[in-house]
C-alpha cells in the first residue's frame, strides 16, 4: 500500500502540468473579467482631442508599430494608442457611453464563468442590457438632432442614425413619444412593482459583488501560498534525496555521537532535543480520525454560505494546517510516554544504531529530517504536506490501508448552491380574488344542500391551497365527503380532492390547484438552513408542503422507497431530484449510487461519477447498468455485498453500519481481517417495470431480500415505474415498501396498488405528489431541477479526484456467471 501511495503521488505530480478542465473555465472567467476591465478603463479615459492623433495613423500602426505613430500631440486614453482606437471605434462609432454597460456586462459574464455558476440567469438581464444601451443611444441621438449639440460621444454613429431615421419616418414629436415609450418599458423590465425591493436587490447585488472581490482576492492568495508551499516541499524533498544518496558521512557523524553523550550543538532548540524526528509522521495518522464530524457536516454547511460569494476551495483547510503538527507533536510525547517510550537520548541512541540493522535508509532520512527540521519550518510555515509525506513512508501497512476509504484522508470540494438555479419568485403572490371566489363556491355549494359551516380557512400551498370547512355541530362528515364530486363539479377545477376530517384537527379540508403554481426548485429546499443543519444521515429533499415548508426524510428510517407516477407526472425530476440532493448532502466516502436504468437514457448523466458516487462489479464495465440481464446480475452481486457486511458487523458486535464505522474509525478493528470504512449503498432502479416484465423471478427475490434485511448495513432501495400494477409491484415487494411516493396516474386502481387509498388519480402532475410513510399521507410539490443542472453538478463533482473505486462482488461470486 506504501508503494501505490507513492505511486499516486507521482502520478499527481505529473498531471499538475497539464490544466484540468475546471482550470481552464476559471481561466476563461479571469480572462473575460480583465478584458472587460481593459474594456472599461479605455471608455472612461475617451477624450476626442485623441482623434487628431488616429486620423494619421493606420490601425496597423497602432498594434504592430506604435513607435512610428505620430505622437506630436499625448494620448490622453489611459490605454494608450490602442485604448484611443478601441475607444473612438465603439463611442464615437457605435453607441456612445452606452459601450460601458455592455463592457461591464461582459466582467459579470467573466464572474459567472469563472464561478462555474448556470449562465442560464443572465441570458434575460444580457438582453436587456443591450436594448437599454441601444434605447440610450438613440434617444441621446434625438437630442443631437433637435438641439443641434454634438451628443457624439453620448449617442454614437448608430444612435444618431437611428433617432435621424426616426424623425424622418415619424417627425421630431412622433419619434420622442416612441423613445420615451421605449425608455419607460425598459424601465418597467428592469424596476419592480415594489421600489423598495428594487433598491434591495441593488444593494444585495453590490454586496455580492464585493463579497466576491474580497473572496477572489483571498482564493488567489491562498492559491499561490499553496504553490510557494508546494515548491518549497519540492524543494525541500530533493534536498533529502540528495542528501541521502550522498556520501555516508551524515551516518558516521550519528553513529560516532551515538557512543558518547551528546554534544551542546547537535540538539539546535529544545523542541529537537526533546522530540525526534520521526515521531510527529507516526503520531498523524492516529489524529486523524477525529476529523470525520468536522470533514462530513461541516462541508454540508459551508456551501450554504456561498449564496452571496464563493464556495470555500479545498484549500481553506490547509490554512489550518500550521497548528497540526504541534497539536500531533504534543500528542506523540503524551502517547510515547504512556507507552513506556525511552527518553529522547536512548531514542537518539537506537535510531542512530539502527545503522548496523537492515534498513539504513529510514535512520538516513531520520537525520536528513532532524538536520533540516528547522528550515523547513521556516519555509513551510509547518505546512502538513511534509508531515504527509513522512507518513507515507513510515506508517505502517495497517493504517494506510484506511487511508482511500475514509473521508478525512482526501479533500473534496462539495457543489455549490451557484450551480443550480434560482426560483424567479414572481409567480408566488397570492391570489386572494381567486381565495374569496373559491370560499364563496364551497359555501354556497354546501348550503344548498343545507350543510352549515361555521369557519372556512385557506391554506396556501405551492401547488395546491387547501381550505379548511369547520362544520356546525350536529352535521356529519360522511354527508360533506359524499359531495365531493360535486364540489369538484362546481369548482370546475382538475384535481380537487377531500380529506374528510383532517388529521389532527376537527375539520374537513378540500384542496384546489392554484391558478398559478409555484415552481420550487431544488435549490430552494437545499438552499435552507433546514437542510443545512439537519442530522439526517441520508437527507432526501422531497419538495414543499402545502403550508410552504420545506419537507425532509431519511432514507436511512424509511428504509426503502417505491415511486410511481404516469408519464408526465414529474417521476423522473423527482428521482433526479433526490439523488442531487443526496450528492449535496453526503461526502463521496460516505455514500455510493447502484444505478439501474434499463431505459437507458434516464440516468446516463451519472456516468462521469464512477470514481466519485457509484460503486459496481468489478466484472461489468458500465458506471450506469442498462442491461437487464446485468442489471439482475447487479442486484444478486448487492445481495452479497449485504452478506459480506453482515460477517463484518458480527465479527465487530454491532448492530448497524453507523456503530460499525464508528469503531473502525476508532482503531479498533483491524483493516487486514478486511475491515473497512463502509459507505451507504443507495440502489436505484428508474423502471422497475422492464425488470419484472424482462426477468421477474430473478429480480423479485434479490429485491424482496435486500428490502427485508438490508437496512442494517446501509443498503437501501429506491424503485421506480410508470406503471404500478399488480404484476409490477407484487406483493412481496410492496410489503417490505412502508414509505412510497405516488405521483399523478391514470386511474383510482393505480393509486390504490401504490398508496393502498384513492387520491393519487386527482392530482395535478408536474411534481405534485402524495408521500406515504407509514400510515401518515402527506401532499408535496416535488422540487424541480433541470437536466442541465444536473449536468453541471455532475460536472463539478467529476472533474475532482475520486476516491478508491468501491467495487461489488463480481457476478460469478454472487452466482451470475456469464450465459
Amino acid at each position: 500500500m506504501a508503494g501505490s501511495a507513492s505511486n499516486t503521488k507521482t502520478d499527481g505530480e505529473g498531471a499538475a502540468f497539464l490544466i484540468p478542465p475546471r482550470r481552464k473555465v476559471e481561466i476563461m472567467g479571469l480572462v473575460l473579467m480583465v478584458l472587460g476591465l481593459l474594456l472599461s478603463l479605455a471608455f472612461l479615459s475617451y477624450h476626442p482631442e485623441d482623434a487628431s492623433v488616429l486620423r494619421s495613423a493606420q490601425l496597423s500602426e497602432v498594434l504592430f508599430q506604435p513607435q512610428t505613430a505620430p505622437t506630436e500631440v499625448p494620448v490622453q486614453n489611459l490605454l494608450g494608442l490602442l485604448g484611443a482606437q478601441l475607444a473612438q471605434g465603439l463611442i464615437s462609432g457605435f453607441i456612445g457611453y452606452g459601450v460601458l454597460l455592455l463592457s461591464s456586462l461582459l466582467m459579470v459574464w467573466g464572474y459567472v464563468v469563472f464561478r462555474r455558476a448556470s449562465l442560464h440567469p443572465l441570458i434575460y438581464p444580457s438582453v436587456l442590457t443591450i436594448l437599454s444601451a441601444f434605447v440610450l443611444a438613440c434617444l441621446m441621438g434625438w437630442f443631437d438632432h433637435t438641439l443641434e449639440a454634438s451628443l457624439t460621444a453620448w449617442a454614437g454613429t448608430v444612435g444618431i442614425g437611428t433617432a435621424g431615421w426616426l424623425q424622418n419616418v415619424f417627425g421630431e414629436v412622433g419619434s420622442f413619444i416612441l423613445l420615451s415609450l421605449s425608455v419607460a418599458v425598459m424601465l418597467l423590465l428592469v424596476v419592480d412593482h415594489d421600489i423598495q425591493r428594487t433598491v434591495d436587490r441593488a444593494i444585495e447585488a453590490v454586496q455580492a459583488i464585493v463579497a466576491g472581490m474580497v473572496a477572489l482576492g483571498a482564493y488567489v492568495e491562498r492559491q499561490w501560498a499553496q504553490a510557494r508551499a508546494h515548491s518549497n516541499t519540492r524543494s525541500v524533498a530533493t534536498d533529502e534525496e540528495d542528501a541521502s544518496s550522498g556520501p555516508p558521512e551524515p551516518s558516521a557523524t550519528t553513529s560516532s555521537s551515538s557512543a558518547e553523550p551528546p554534544s551542546p550543538p547537535k540538539p539546535r532548540s529544545p523542541d529537537d532535543a526533546v522530540e525526534p524526528a520521526p515521531t510527529p509522521p507516526k503520531t498523524t495518522a492516529p489524529d486523524e480520525p477525529s476529523e470525520p464530524d468536522t470533514e462530513d457536516r461541516p462541508r454540508r454547511n459551508d456551501l450554504f454560505r456561498s449564496e452571496a460569494g464563493f464556495t470555500s476551495p479545498p484549500a481553506d483547510e490547509k490554512t489550518d494546517a500550521p497548528s497540526r503538527p504541534e497539536e500531533n507533536e504534543s500528542d506523540s510525547a503524551a502517547a510515547d510516554s504512556a507507552s513506556s517510550a525511552p527518553p529522547p537520548e536512548e531514542t537518539r541512541n537506537s535510531s542512530s544504531s539502527a545503522s548496523d540493522s537492515p534498513s539504513p535508509s529510514s535512520d538516513e532520512r531520520s537525520t536528513v529530517e532532524t538536520t533540516n527540521d528547522d528550515a523547513a519550518r521556516e519555509k513551510l510555515g509547518d505546512d502538513v504536506s511534509m508531515t504527509v509525506q513522512g507518513q507515507i513512508e513510515e506508517e505502517t501497512t495497517d493504517e494506510i490501508n484506511r487511508s482511500p476509504e475514509t473521508p478525512e484522508d482526501f479533500e473534496y470540494e462539495p457543489p455549490s448552491l451557484g450551480l443550480l438555479d434560482e426560483s424567479a419568485h414572481d409567480d408566488a403572490t397570492i391570489d386572494r380574488e381567486e381565495h374569496e371566489k373559491n370560499k364563496r363556491i364551497l359555501l354556497d355549494k354546501l348550503d344548498m344542500y343545507n350543510i352549515e359551516i361555521q369557519e372556512i380557512n385557506a391554506v396556501v400551498g405551492p401547488t395546491v391551497t387547501r381550505y379548511e370547512l369547520t362544520p356546525a355541530p350536529g352535521v356529519k362528515v360522511s354527508r360533506i365527503k359524499s359531495l365531493e364530486d360535486d364540489l369538484a363539479m362546481a369548482m370546475a377545477a382538475p384535481g380537487v380532492r377531500m380529506i374528510a376530517p383532517i388529521p389532527g384537527k376537527s375539520a374537513v379540508g378540500v384542496e384546489i390547484p392554484n391558478r398559478n403554481r409555484e415552481l420550487v426548485r431544488l435549490r430552494d429546499v437545499i438552499g435552507t438552513t433546514k437542510f443545512q443543519d439537519t442530522d439526517l444521515e441520508l437527507p432526501l429533499p422531497l419538495g414543499k408542503t402545502i403550508e410552504g415548508e420545506v419537507y425532509l426524510d431519511d432514507l436511512t428510517t424509511m428504509p426503502h422507497l417505491l415511486i410511481a407516477g404516469a408519464t408526465g407526472s414529474g417521476k423522473s425530476v423527482g428521482l433526479n431530484a433526490l439523488i442531487t440532493g443526496l450528492i449535496y448532502a453526503c461526502h463521496p466516502a460516505n455514500l455510493r449510487f447502484v444505478i439501474i436504468d434499463p431505459k437507458k437514457i434516464e440516468l446516463q448523466q451519472y456516468t462521469p461519477l464512477e470514481t466519485q458516487f457509484v460503486a459496481v462489479p468489478e466484472d461489468i464495465d458500465q458506471t450506469v447498468i442498462t442491461d437487464v440481464d446485468e442489471a439482475s446480475g447487479v442486484l444478486k452481486s448487492v445481495e452479497r455485498e449485504m452478506e459480506t457486511r453482515y460477517d463484518l458487523l458480527s465479527d465487530a458486535s454491532v448492530r448497524n453500519i453507523t456503530g460499525y464505522n464508528e469503531k473502525f474509525q476508532a482503531g479498533e478493528l483491524d483493516p487486514t481481517e478486511g475491515h473497512r470504512h463502509m459507505p451507504y449503498l443507495v440502489v436505484v432502479v428508474d423502471e422497475l417495470a422492464d425488470l419484472m416484465m424482462a426477468a421477474g423471478d430473478d429480480v423479485e427475490g434479490p429485491i424482496s431480500r435486500l428490502a427485508q434485511m438490508a437496512r442494517a448495513v446501509g443498503i437501501h432501495l429506491v424503485l421506480a415505474t410508470q406503471r404500478p400494477s399488480v404484476d409490477v409491484i407484487t406483493g412481496l415487494i410492496k410489503a417490505n415498501f412502508s414509505s412510497r411516493i405516488a405521483f399523478e396516474v391514470a386511474s383510482r386502481v393505480d393509486s390504490r396498488t401504490i398508496l393502498d387509498q384513492g387520491g393519487a388519480e386527482d392530482l395535478v402532475g408536474n411534481g405534485d405528489m402524495l408521500f406515504l410513510s407509514g400510515s401518515d399521507l402527506r401532499r408535496l410539490q416535488g422540487p424541480f431541477v433541470s437536466v442541465e443542472e444536473v449536468e453541471t453538478v455532475v460536472e463539478h463533482v467529476a472533474d475532482q479526484p475520486g476516491v478508491t473505486p468501491y467495487t461489488l462482488p463480481s457476478l460469478q461470486d454472487a452466482g451470475h456467471g456469464p450465459d
